[in-house]
This record gives structure tokens, C-alpha cells and sequence, in this order.
């Protein structure tokens, strides 16, 4: 008779809760950082069609500059859930087997 047990490995569950909660506040932070772009970048095409700040100068530039803004705060939202939505290649629940 062979007879083959399976046992899990884990670490310690602290470090993982701690990189739990590390994750779910990078991508709160990720998410915050989206829907400010969103709301820069609708701004700016507000102000860039003189909807809002009519009496301006130049609003197409002042325009730019808001989609700019929300263009950063895009990238940055997008480098905070790349960052934080990573899968450590160690932490993966494995079988072992055992003879």
C-alpha cells in the first residue's frame, strides 16, 4: 500500500495579515487617486470649453493644465494597483507530498 499525505505550507499569519492589509490600503489609495483623475480630467474639459471660468483668458490652456494634473494622478493610480496587486510567487498556498 502507498500511502500519500498532503500537508500545507504556510507562513506566518501575521506577516501575511499585515500584507493583506497592506494591499487593501494600496488599492484604497488606488482607487481615491482613479476617481480624482476622473474628476480632474472632467474639469478640465470643462474649463477647456469655457463652460466653467468663462471669463479667462486662455481657458484651453488652463484646460490642459487640469487634464495634465489628471493625467499624473492616472499614472500614479496605476503604479499604486500594479504595486500593491502583486502575487509573491512564495506565498502560494503549495502541496507537499509526503512518502
Amino acid at each position: 500500500m502507498n500511502r500519500t499525505e498532503y500537508r500545507e505550507v504556510h507562513t506566518g499569519s501575521s506577516s501575511r495579515l499585515m500584507k493583506d492589509i497592506d494591499a487593501w490600503i494600496g488599492n484604497s489609495v488606488a482607487f481615491i487617486l482613479s476617481a480624482l483623475a476622473i474628476t480632474s480630467g472632467v474639469i478640465g474639459m470643462l474649463v477647456a470649453f469655457s463652460y466653467v471660468n468663462k471669463g479667462a483668458t486662455d481657458p484651453f490652456q488652463d484646460g490642459l493644465v487640469w487634464l495634465v494634473a489628471g493625467l499624473i494622478l492616472a499614472v500614479t493610480a496605476n503604479a499604486f494597483r500594479r504595486e500593491h496587486h502583486m502575487i509573491d510567487p512564495d506565498e502560494r498556498r503549495r502541496d507537499v507530498s509526503m512518502r
